[in-house]
């Protein structure tokens, strides 16, 4: 008896997908505006003249255009060269208007717009509520159908409850999600000025003559100890080398100056 109820579970199941893919394929649900759901990107890459000035213009455009400053990055090097970038997020209606706004910052060199499709990924998303939605009420009828279901086989059904209710859960947020990334855009902003003038500057001088000098006096001590290192840790080889070069040298002196005087000595 248990076995058969667990296969007329198991073939409801069944029959409550097939029927939901039917309805869905008569009826599919579709978002009142496809060509809404789209994520765009923007990007754009200026020379400035003063980085300074030109990042607190782009700030005010940004704030007139209601956007969000998502991450905000500046640079500079020891000649006073400066670099950065501005991430916004905005009202996808406003990515246009305010990238025309940004390109009378500075020098344009580059600009990238990308509009990516979403629509079949949100039909999808679509679909599968609609799927898990009539699953579960096949679900919901099969078990008011049965009165005499085991508590096992009760269980059973409550669990696939449970996972259709969590997928159609996580499917409805996944579609919220994406309608609300398709109404708004991101937009980076790069700013970088030209080399500086050929002109001195004590303040970078002194930091970039501070830097190598500070650089070199410590590789060339770096040098000093792993000199001193290796020569404490051969110490048992190069000591017992050069005491047998002076002893054995100073018997050879000896040794010689004799076989001089015995030769000397013979001579008539």
């Amino acid at each position: 008896m248990e076995r058969t109820v667990r296969v007329a579970v198991s073939i409801a199941v069944v029959v409550g997908l097939s029927g939901a893919m039917a309805v869905c394929a008569q009826t599919p649900s579709q978002p009142a505006d496809l060509s809404g759901i789209a994520f765009r990107n923007g990007s754009v890459v200026l020379k400035v003249p003063d980085y300074n000035a030109a990042r607190s213009s782009v700030m005010q455009l940004a704030t007139t255009r209601q956007a969000t400053v998502h991450e905000e990055k500046s640079v500079a090097n020891f000649a006073g060269q400066r670099h950065g970038s501005i991430s916004l997020e905005l009202d996808a209606a406003q990515l246009g208007p305010l990238m025309g706004d940004i390109r009378s910052v500075g020098k344009l060199y580059s600009e990238r717009v990308e509009t990516t499709d979403q629509t079949s990924e949100y039909q999808k998303l679509e679909k599968s509520i609609a799927l898990l939605k009539q699953n579960e009420g096949e679900l919901l009828n099969f078990m008011r159908g049965f009165r005499h279901l085991r508590g096992s086989d009760i269980l059973f059904v409550q669990y696939r409850l449970y996972q259709s209710r969590v997928e159609a859960s996580n499917a409805g947020q996944a579609r919220a999600d994406m309608a609300r990334r398709a109404a708004r855009a991101m937009v980076k902003v790069e700013l970088f000025e030209p080399e500086p003038k050929k002109s001195f500057d004590w303040s970078n001088w002194h930091a970039l003559a501070t830097y190598r000098a500070k650089g070199s006096f410590l590789y060339v001590l770096r040098k000093l100890v792993t000199a001193a290192y290796f020569v404490m840790f051969f110490s048992p080889f190069w000591i017992l080398a050069l005491l047998i070069a002076f002893f054995g040298g100073r018997k050879l002196v000896r040794r010689v100056r004799r076989a001089s005087q015995e030769q000397a000595a013979a001579a008539p």
